[in-house]
């Protein structure tokens, strides 16, 4: 169980991540 939430948070971030940068990328094309 640990080790799954360990990576489900690693992959959240990752995720938070993306969608950020995306927002960020898509502002700047605009």
């Amino acid at each position: 169980m640990d080790d799954d939430k360990r990576s489900l948070g690693d992959l959240w971030e990752r995720i938070v991540r993306v969608i950020e940068g995306g927002s960020r990328e898509a502002d700047r094309e605009t």
